[in-house]
């Protein structure tokens, strides 16, 4: 069974597809998603506070940084992650 509690960080450049996923997302019953518009707005994000997303979808090509960039910096940030894409 799929957890729909999960706090999901959705990392992606285009607001169109950034809206469409997340409205996906919700349709699906998973109501704990944050979208970003690129990797140093996430980064910003996971050192904002205390660290409680789950799973983290980004976009590959971005400005700012790069999605690989993205998830080397997050995975400092949060080591324990388990479910970074």
């Amino acid at each position: 069974m799929v957890d729909k509690n999960i706090k999901i960080l959705l990392v992606e450049d285009s607001d169109v597809q950034k809206e469409l996923a997340i409205y996906r997302f919700e349709s699906l019953d998973f109501n704990n998603v944050t979208g970003v518009s690129n990797g140093l707005e996430a980064i910003s994000y996971l050192e904002a506070g205390p660290v409680d997303v789950d799973l983290i979808i980004s976009d590959w090509d971005m400005p700012e940084m790069n999605g690989i960039t993205l998830l080397s910096k997050a995975m400092e940030i949060q080591p324990d992650a388990t479910r970074i894409l």
